[in-house]
């Protein structure tokens, strides 16, 4: 009777064996899987590395931009040819070589209902040029001299001066401080 008992216990032990891996499996697949509700209210989805601040004004890795593009709206955007298009802007134009005139979208509305104006977007240049700030992205914005937000009759629009490569440090054939000049019409 021992050696039948031994006989038994190897077997169950064979068994064992055997499951064994498709126990583990099986395991780790079920604690895989999605909640059973759907929440539309969610977004979930795999990134390599956490992002180290998802402040636009501030954010300079990879990670924290992704998840901001994910987030935010750019004023101009960048398509798969590298050519700007309107995000926020639905157009803009160069009124001479030193102005640009960006015309913001219309309905445009923060998560709180309240609607994007110009003076937001003056607003955010003005945060990252301003050196008390420590924006890391002071920088990209170091040939603007100055942000205006402009009203046309309901329509908004905002202007950026921008010093021009060629005559940053002084005035152009008119007598005037060079620079560029973007504005933003919502």
């Amino acid at each position: 009777m021992p050696h039948r008992a031994n006989l038994l216990l190897s077997k169950f032990h064979l068994l064992i064996t055997a499951l064994l891996p498709y126990l583990i499996v099986s395991f780790c697949l079920s604690s895989c899987s999605r909640p059973a509700h759907n929440d539309s209210f969610s977004l979930t989805f795999l990134i390599e590395a956490s992002p180290t601040n998802l402040d636009l004004r501030f954010a300079t890795d990879s990670q924290s931009q992704r998840i901001d593009g994910l987030l935010f709206s750019d004023l101009l955007e960048r398509d798969n040819q590298m050519y700007f298009h309107g995000d926020l802007a639905e157009s803009w134009s160069t009124p001479d070589a030193l102005t640009y005139v960006f015309h913001l979208r219309r309905g445009v509305r923060f998560h709180d209902g309240r609607a994007l104006t110009s003076a937001d977007v003056k607003a955010t240049f003005d945060f990252i040029m301003n050196p008390a700030n420590k924006s890391p992205k002071r920088g990209a914005l170091r040939l603007v001299t100055s942000v205006e937000a402009l009203s046309a009759g309901r329509r908004q629009s905002r202007a950026l001066s921008q010093r021009s490569h060629r005559r940053a440090d002084g005035p152009d054939s008119r007598g005037n401080e060079s620079g560029k000049k973007e504005s933003f019409m919502q």
